[in-house]
C-alpha cells in the first residue's frame, strides 16, 4: 500500500468513528444473525371459534282432555255401557223396547219391555216387563213382572202389583206381591196388599196390611 492509499484508509476510518456507521452496521448485522436472519411479523391472536348453542327442547303440548258428555251431572249416576240411558232433563212418553239394560234418570211415561235390568232414579209411570228391577230414590206407578229380583231402597215406592222371583224392599209397596222364592222386608218397609211367597223375612218395624200366603 502506497502513501496515498494509507491516507485514504485513515480518513475513512476517522469518518466511521465519528458518525458510528460501522458500529450501527455491526449491531444491525448481529441482531439479524441472533434472530435467525429474518424478522417474523407478529401474528394476531386466533379468533375464538363460535360454539353452537343447542336449542332447548320445547315443552310438549298438554294432552287434550275428552269433553264431558252433554248429560253429565254431578248428581247423576255413572253411565254404564250396553245400557239404554235416559238422562236427567229428558221427558219421554211411549213404548220402550230394549235388548239391554235400561236406566232412567229423566221422566218416562209409558211401557217398558227390556231383556236386561231396569234401574229407575226418577218418578216414573210405567208398566214394566224385564229381567230385573231396581228403584233408587224413586217412585213407580204401574205393574211389574220380572224374571229376577225387585229391589227398593228406603226412599222408593211402587204402586202396583209385583210378580218376581224375589223381592227385597226397604221402601213402600202398595199392591199385591207374588214372589216364587222369597220376600225380604227391611227397616221401615211397608206393604199394603197380599203377599204370596215361599219364604218371608220381616225385620222389626215393618208394616204389612194384607194377607200372607206361604202355602207354596
Amino acid at each position: 500500500m502506497n502513501r496515498a492509499e494509507k491516507r485514504r484508509d485513515r480518513l475513512g476510518q476517522a469518518v466511521s468513528d465519528i458518525f458510528g456507521t460501522g458500529k450501527a452496521a455491526e449491531n444491525s448485522e448481529d441482531s439479524l444473525i441472533e434472530s435467525g436472519g429474518t424478522a417474523e411479523a407478529e401474528k394476531p391472536p386466533a379468533e375464538a371459534k363460535a360454539q353452537p348453542v343447542e336449542a332447548a327442547n320445547p315443552p310438549a303440548p298438554p294432552e287434550a282432555q275428552p269433553a264431558a258428555p252433554a248429560f253429565a251431572d254431578a248428581d247423576a249416576p255413572t253411565r254404564r255401557e250396553n245400557c239404554t240411558y235416559f238422562a236427567a232433563g229428558t221427558s219421554i212418553e211411549g213404548v220402550l223396547r230394549s235388548d239391554s239394560d235400561v236406566e232412567i234418570v229423566g221422566d218416562f211415561s209409558g211401557e217398558i219391555m227390556a231383556e236386561g235390568k231396569v234401574t229407575i232414579h226418577a218418578n216414573t209411570v210405567s208398566s214394566i216387563a224385564a229381567k230385573g228391577l231396581a228403584l233408587i230414590g224413586s217412585t213407580l206407578t204401574g205393574g211389574v213382572t220380572v224374571d229376577g229380583d225387585v229391589t227398593l231402597d228406603g226412599g222408593s215406592s211402587i204402586t202396583g202389583n209385583v210378580r218376581a222371583r224375589g223381592v227385597d224392599s226397604a221402601g213402600a209397596i202398595r199392591g199385591n206381591l207374588a214372589a216364587r222364592d222369597s220376600v225380604a222386608l227391611r227397616g221401615r218397609a211397608s206393604v199394603t196388599g197380599d203377599i204370596k211367597t215361599a219364604l218371608l223375612s220381616v225385620e222389626r218395624g215393618v208394616k204389612i196390611n194384607g194377607k200372607v200366603d206361604m202355602a207354596q
